[in-house]
């Protein structure tokens, strides 16, 4: 008798035990599927963050134009223009189909591009 009260007890004890770890473990499971949610939200938050901030780079582009004898090179994003950079150069002394494509603009290239051709006019 004596060993089947103490099993008994033993099974109640085990059992609220289990119970307790259980609940916790519920409990600690919503937790963490909670702040999974949270670190999901923020990643999407990030991910926009940097897609937009992509778009904004893709979306600049440059463009040379004469500026003063020089060889203007501007920053196009959007509608918005501005002089990014000014490089000294005799324009008038470049080949006449040079000197009219930049009297126009030279426009819709990267900074690379951009950069690449003004070596090519002063070089």
């Amino acid at each position: 008798m004596k060993n089947k009260t103490i099993f008994i007890l033993c099974l109640i004890l085990g059992a609220s035990a289990f119970s307790g770890t259980f609940t916790g473990f519920v409990s600690g499971s919503h937790e963490l599927r909670r702040r999974n949610i949270e670190l999901s939200e923020a990643a999407k938050a990030e991910k926009t963050n940097v897609s937009e901030n992509k778009e904004a780079v893709l979306a600049t582009k440059y463009m040379l134009k004469e500026k003063n004898g020089n060889i203007g090179l501007y920053r196009v994003t959007g509608e918005n223009i501005e002089l990014y950079d000014e490089y000294p150069s005799d324009v008038s002394s470049l080949p006449e189909n040079d000197r009219i494509e930049l009297k126009k603009g030279i426009g819709d290239l990267t900074l690379d591009e951009a950069l690449l051709l003004i070596d090519d006019f002063t070089g």
